[in-house]
């Protein structure tokens, strides 16, 4: 058997600043140098990066048994939460079945109007403002579709706020310097986790006042065999 390449690092500790500073431009630079498999060290992990289309069916469906995502994500959980990406098994299997009717094809059909919409008319102004950020640009435009047809919020929506909290709790999840004190990126992470919960737990009980057609509703709507809804 050939030996993986490896991602040149310190020992034990690898390359904790690099990978977790940008880990898009960390694993690119893996990609360009040794392809779509290769390892890496991290704070005394072992890793492997396996990038590309391929890869990820492989991981997410034909072998997803075989991959902890618990595990694999126990890095970031304690700032991002326990939601779907962080659970295995007969949890996983259940929650995601219950998500399902909100991201079906017929559920994600009535979604392209609100989405062509929104491309539009951001596309438009970005036109209008001259050159600029496209990440930022797009992050924008993201998280407008997200949160009319994810969560069915109307009206004037404060983007570039619930853009930088994310961009905080991103950023935050990922930190080396695990200490929550304010002026800490892990700090801010998990300042802005608490704001954007804060945010959501607003929409949920609005929700439950006013069920609407958006995926939230749905979400809220769903049951197991049991009765039982999302926990």
């Amino acid at each position: 058997m050939t030996a993986l390449p490896t991602h040149a690092g310190l020992p034990w500790l690898g390359a904790p600043w690099a990978m977790l500073s940008h880990p898009g431009r960390y694993l690119l630079d893996g990609y360009q140098r040794f392809g779509p498999i290769y390892r890496f060290r991290l704070m005394g992990m072992e890793m492997v990066a396996l990038l590309g289309p391929e890869a990820n069916r492989l991981i997410l469906v034909a072998e997803r048994q075989r991959f902890s995502h618990a595990a694999g994500y126990a890095f970031v959980r304690t700032v991002l939460g326990d939601g779907l990406l962080f659970q295995d098994g007969d949890v996983h299997r259940r929650n995601r079945q219950l998500m399902m009717p909100a991201f079906n094809q017929r559920a994600v059909n009535s979604y392209l109007e609100v989405m062509r919409e929104c491309v539009e008319r951001h596309v438009a102004g970005w036109a209008d403002g001259g050159p600029g950020r496209m990440y930022e640009r797009f992050r924008t435009l993201t998280f407008e579709i997200m949160a009319r047809l994810v969560l069915g919020m109307a009206g004037e929506l404060a983007l570039d706020r619930l853009a930088r909290l994310n961009d905080d709790l991103a950023k935050g999840s990922a930190a080396f310097l695990r200490v929550g004190v304010p002026w800490t990126r892990y700090g801010r992470g998990l300042r802005a986790r608490d704001a954007l919960r804060r945010e959501l737990r607003a929409v949920i009980r609005a929700r439950r006042d006013a069920p609407g057609s958006d995926g939230l509703s749905l979400l809220m709507a769903a049951r197991d065999e049991q009765g039982q809804g999302l926990g």
